[in-house]
């Protein structure tokens, strides 16, 4: 007859909840292999990891995503930041830092997620996988980063229109939209099917180049550095390093190209909001205005905190996309 375990010796006992920990532990590990070999097994690994990317790095840099969303559309000035910023606070609590967010979340997560499995997809098709990662060219870089940006913003860009909304709302000043829902509803019901759409092309125009120089430029800077032994292990692969360092170029160099056209874009998804007459007759007629009334310099409002935003940023999707996809046990000759 088994004893109860209170009035077992302290050593038996002690083997006994080792045992039982051991166990449970053995459950875990195998529940965490299960998923990894589903994962793989289906493709999804690098869906799952950048989603998670795009959910970490977005959440993190919301407060500067959305100090640069109000220079770009001209609500505010780079001279009157710190008021403006206070005023935010303010009027909307240190939460109003994060307003739009879970837009930008629901918006990021398929989004990176999309991005990611696609670039990795197209570069296999490019290549028949018959290319080391480390050996495939510049052009098929950019051509699978072109389209796998396309096809990520094409599946969610009304998210990304109702987020740009949200996000230049302060509490009190022109309130149009309570949440996602309301305001994708609000959009169609007084500007129709269509206006979700409102500057696709504009944001097609920044964003396929900017996503084609981005992946282009990560994935060269990365294997250079470890082909040079500047950021690599004792396997030749690279390191930690070597993606921080690849993540900031291509950071700069995709955002600082294309940013002109980014702020065009943010004017044209605000155009006729709330049933509003549209002040633009479409990208080139934008900017014009734009140059008209504010100067050239309002093509680059709110640059300073853009790259302010996506040094972090970039920084925090490829390394977690780098890290998730690590312990997903994505296979190596897939790697992004």
């Amino acid at each position: 007859v088994r004893l109860p375990e209170w009035m077992m010796p302290s050593e038996e006992r002690g083997r006994l909840q080792a045992s039982a920990v051991a166990s449970l532990d053995g459950r875990r590990a195998k529940f965490a292999r299960d998923i990894r070999t589903t994962l793989d097994q289906t493709g999804l690994n690098h869906t799952v990891a950048g989603g998670v990317a795009g959910l970490v790095s977005k959440t993190a840099t919301a407060p500067l995503s959305r100090i640069t969303i109000l220079m770009q559309v001209g609500l505010v000035r780079p001279t009157e930041f710190r008021a403006r910023l206070g005023e935010i606070v303010r009027v909307d609590g240190i939460r109003g830092l994060w307003k739009g967010n879970m837009a930008s979340c629901i918006h990021r997560v398929p989004y990176a997620a999309i991005n990611f499995t696609t670039f990795d997809k197209v570069k296999r098709l490019l290549t028949n996988g018959q290319v080391a990662n480390e050996d495939i060219s510049m052009l098929t870089r950019l051509l699978a980063g072109g389209i796998a940006g396309g096809t990520a913003l094409t599946c969610v860009y009304p998210l990304d229109l109702i987020r740009t909304r949200l996000s230049s709302q302060v509490r009190g000043i022109g309130v149009q939209y309570s949440g996602i829902v309301q305001g994708l509803g609000s959009v169609v019901q007084t500007e129709g099917v269509l206006a979700l759409y409102k500057g696709l092309p504009a944001t097609l125009i920044q964003v396929v180049p900017s996503m084609a120089m981005s992946y282009a430029s990560y994935e060269t800077c990365k294997f250079n550095l470890a082909a040079h032994k500047l950021f690599s292990d004792e396997t030749g692969l690279p390191t930690v390093g070597a993606t921080l360092v690849s993540a900031v170029v291509a950071g700069m160099i995709s955002s600082t190209a294309m940013f002109p056209i980014d702020v065009i874009r943010r004017r044209l998804q605000l155009d006729g909001t709330g049933g509003e007459r549209s002040r633009y007759r479409g990208l080139v007629h934008c900017a014009q205005s734009m140059i008209k009334r504010e100067g050239f310099r309002a093509l680059y409002g709110g640059l300073s905190f853009e790259i302010m935003r996506v040094m972090p940023t970039v920084v925090l999707l490829f390394g977690s996309y780098e890290t998730v996809k690590s312990w997903l046990a994505c296979s190596s000759d897939s790697e992004v």
